[in-house]
């Protein structure tokens, strides 16, 4: 008996040995098969595309399906074209970027305002306890974007800039450090916002700091008065609703304009859970306003005629 447990115990050994071998090529497979998507979507999808016609979103729903289609016809009143942004979870801050830098070539009173925001903005972080050397060169990224368009920029080179993945990304982790310096900042109002019993400063370490982790209201309102800006926001959903949130309620679930958070308690309408696109559009109050919609990532730009 004695000699039949050590026995027994190698082969339970050898079963559990297989069992973690099993596991691991398992979830080497899904890393494997993950990196597979995102290098087809990453060929397949500049960061942000050149203006594409509005109509080119007829095309990615059924032509049977007339709500969608109804909400697109209801887009072309307002605007004329779209950019698109990879959906690679960073897709709402590239977006922003892009979107308001191109309006700021129109808006020289708005762009010195921004870039003063902008340029103390990494003393503020500092402040907070942010390391500067760890976010300086993130900070001269930004700051040399909005020094680009101050040179009168064309449209092609800024997004020639965008496209460039390293000055890209530089400038997707600058706003994500912004949003949540911003959420940290405002903890007491925000964390009535947060679920799962996570501090305000979890949140921003788990959802709002890492590389494509995907936004959601809370991460557009933080930025949106981070940078006292305004963000229009436009959900395109399988129902027809009458949200008080928008005007356009047909066309949005969500219709952001928050300049401080104490205007902001009748918000949050909807769940959104897809990627973003976001850009220029029809100004609401002194600072650009940006048109938001998903779940395709189309970047809205001017409006129509």
């Amino acid at each position: 008996m004695a000699a039949e447990e050590p026995q027994q115990q190698k082969q339970e050994s050898l079963g559990s040995d297989s069992e973690g071998v099993n596991c691991l090529a398992y979830d080497e497979a899904i890393m494997a098969q993950q990196d597979r998507i995102q290098q087809e979507i990453a060929v397949q999808n500049p960061l942000v595309s050149e203006r594409l016609e509005l109509s080119v979103l007829y095309k990615e729903y059924a032509e049977d399906d007339n709500i969608y289609q109804q909400k697109i016809k209801d887009l072309h009143k307002k605007y004329s074209y779209i950019r698109k942004t990879r959906p690679d979870g960073n897709c709402f801050y590239r977006a922003f970027g892009f979107s308001h830098l191109e309006a700021l070539l129109d808006d020289s009173k708005e762009l010195q305002r921004f870039k003063a925001v902008s340029a103390k903005s990494k003393e503020d972080l500092v402040s907070q306890g942010f390391t500067e050397f760890t976010i300086e060169d993130f900070h001269n990224t930004f700051m040399d974007l909005i020094e680009q368009v101050e040179k009168r920029t064309s449209v092609a080179d800024l997004l020639a800039s965008f496209n460039d993945q390293s000055t890209s990304d530089y400038l997707v982790v600058y706003l994500r450090l912004l949003t949540s310096g911003h959420l940290q900042r405002e903890s007491t109002f925000f964390e009535h916002f947060i679920e799962g019993g996570r501090t305000v400063k979890e949140f921003c370490q788990q959802e709002v700091e890492p590389m494509c982790k995907e936004s959601d209201h809370i991460h557009i309102i933080a930025l949106a008065q981070a940078l006292s800006v305004s963000i229009q926001g436009m959900l395109v959903v399988s129902c027809v609703c009458a949200c008080p949130c928008s005007a356009a309620a047909r066309l949005a679930a969500l219709c952001l304009a928050v300049p401080l958070p104490s205007s902001w308690p009748r918000g949050f309408h909807g769940n959104l859970e897809v990627p973003w696109g976001l850009a220029q559009g029809p100004r609401t109050t002194k600072a650009s306003s940006c048109p938001l919609i998903g779940p395709t990532s189309p970047v809205l730009s001017r409006p129509g005629p």
